[in-house]
């Protein structure tokens, strides 16, 4: 990469390799005879401010899904995610009530997702020595690009907001309430974004 800024991008390629390796993403094995390894590409964004001026780097390790097979390396692919009428509706009650609001963009998030498929991935080109030759990554997390990786996220998100004790709204499988007392936290779920909205900062904490 012949810019200026080689090293900053090759940092972030990096330090999304180190993501894959730290959630456990694959394991490194032989192809199967029959399978097909789906390639992967490195996508690159860098993000500025207002004014236009670069303020971060940001790089995704991304399946080309397109090659994915009905049946083979995937079977369903819808995911939910909050209506927009229902997320105004949250806002204009916490700005009625003047409740305490949040947003959370969570990082990486489709890596935190568990695949139920057998899928193989090829690494992207200049990466390739990152994996021993002849081999293939052998997906255990969902990835950007994959078909299904949008209903993998959903499915752990919400199983994760049942777990800590959050009730799902009748109207909205992707908005979540919990009580605790006389206090209120409502959550809408965005893919990887989460609107927080509370009448105790404790519990947006």
């Amino acid at each position: 990469m012949a810019r200026p800024d080689a090293a900053e991008w090759w940092a972030c390629t990096v330090d999304e390799w180190q993501s894959f390796l730290d959630m456990g993403v694959f394991e490194e094995v032989d192809l199967p005879a029959g399978r097909r390894s789906i390639q992967s590409k490195l996508v690159y964004k860098l993000k500025r401010d207002k004014y236009g001026i670069p303020v971060g780097y940001k790089v995704w390790i991304v399946a080309r899904g397109f090659q994915q097979e009905l049946g083979v390396d995937f079977f369903e692919s819808f995911s939910a995610m909050s209506h927009p009428v229902h997320v105004r509706a949250i806002m204009a009650l916490a700005a009625e009530r003047r409740w305490h609001t949040n947003q959370i963009d969570i990082k990486t998030a489709y890596l935190h997702g568990d695949l139920e498929e057998e899928i193989y991935l090829t690494p992207p080109r200049g990466l390739e020595h990152f994996v021993k030759q002849g081999k293939v990554m052998c997906l255990k997390k969902s990835v950007y690009g994959l078909l299904q990786s949008g209903r993998v996220l959903w499915k752990k998100v919400t199983q994760t907001m049942l777990d800590f004790g959050c009730k799902a709204a009748s109207e909205d499988d992707c908005v979540f309430v919990y009580k605790r007392g006389e206090s209120t936290l409502i959550i809408a779920t965005v893919v990887d974004d989460m609107i927080q909205v509370s009448d105790s900062q404790e519990l947006i904490d």
